[in-house]
């Protein structure tokens, strides 16, 4: 079968999702988990993706705003993970839930142009652990980033390999969602 049939905006493979959001129309982008953690679009429009379509940012001003949904207050282990194909390689977000500067966890491409995942543990405006890809993404070319925390150690995997871990063990903080 294919894979919109399978992982399609009405199917979430695991209940214990808190948010999930396939972006097959990103005008409206409904949360696929019974969390109903909606968003809201700020000029993001519909392009061909991986899974059912996918939303084009444009890495500026672009962005879906999630509910502040007490859902998506993490303070333990944490998986992020989003299809990226990326029209220039810089510095921007992915996905991320902060507060006024405080970077409670996100996906991001980073400085250096290299996929990045981070969590801050404390009120801080700067994340406090982070891990970012050992090489480059090259432009305009499918991508599956996921950064995941353990409570111990931050890792982040493209394409389903490791390609970059740190030790951390604090306890996530709970922010708003940006």
């Amino acid at each position: 079968p294919e894979a919109a049939s399978i992982y399609g905006k009405n199917n979430v493979w695991n209940p214990a999702f808190e948010g999930v959001w396939h972006l097959s129309d990103p005008t409206t982008p409904t949360d696929s988990t019974s969390n109903a953690n909606d968003g809201m679009n700020n000029s993001v429009s519909a392009i061909a993706g991986q899974l059912d379509g996918a939303g084009s940012f444009d890495g500026v001003a672009d962005y879906i705003d999630a509910s502040d949904s007490s859902s998506l207050d993490v303070t333990g282990n944490l998986t992020l993970s989003a299809w990226v194909n990326l029209s220039t390689v810089s510095e921007s977000g992915i996905v991320s839930k902060g507060l006024e500067g405080d970077l409670a966890y996100g996906l991001k491409v980073d400085g250096d142009g290299k996929f990045s995942f981070f969590v801050t543990t404390a009120d801080a405006t700067t994340p406090d652990a982070s891990v970012s890809s050992t090489t480059a993404p090259s432009a305009d070319g499918w991508y599956y980033v996921t950064g995941v925390y353990d409570g111990s150690n931050v890792k982040i995997y493209v394409n389903g390999l490791e390609v970059g871990s740190a030790a951390h063990n604090t306890t996530a903080v709970n922010l708003a969602v940006i």
